[in-house]
């Protein structure tokens, strides 16, 4: 749709691990969709957390990664692909490659957006078997070729 020839320009993105991938992009699903606004999230329970997120995943889970999926991969552009959890890294390899050092706003100093979701609700969303499953299933792509661990992280787990 772009009539550019992208050829010509340096496209990079970052993808994350899928477990935490996934999970922020609820709190934002909530959030943006005008399900619940910060002040009721920060309010919910354990309950009510997972059970939102588990139809959220329902929903939304195999969307997400082929989305992502298919912004990231492509046929006729070469896209450079940096993991998120190397941001520091990545950030100042960035910064050379596209000669940004006498730029008056550095590239790493770009604040990246929070929702401020308490800490303590955050940690109330847990995964399940069958949510495990989904996402495993949805994300196998990001998994394997990014070489993300299956392993749940432990913040996650029940």
């Amino acid at each position: 749709k772009i009539k550019l020839n992208l050829n010509k320009y340096y496209i990079f993105a970052f993808v994350r691990n899928p477990y935490h991938w996934i999970v922020s992009y609820f709190w934002w699903y909530l959030y943006y969709e005008k399900i619940l606004n910060i002040k009721s999230l920060n309010k919910l329970n354990k309950k009510e957390i997972n059970l939102l997120f588990k139809l959220f995943l329902k929903s939304q889970c195999a969307y997400w990664f082929n989305w992502m999926k298919d912004i990231i991969h492509s046929n006729r552009y070469k896209v450079h692909i940096y993991k998120y959890e190397d941001l520091d890294k990545n950030i100042s390899k960035l910064n050379k490659i596209l000669l940004l050092n006498n730029e008056k706003v550095k590239f790493g100093e770009f604040k990246l957006k929070n929702l401020n979701i308490s800490s303590k609700i955050k940690q109330k969303l847990k995964f399940d078997k069958e949510s495990i499953k989904l996402i495993r299933n949805d994300a196998k792509y990001f998994f394997k070729k990014f070489n993300y661990s299956k392993k749940v992280p432990g913040i996650f787990n029940i």
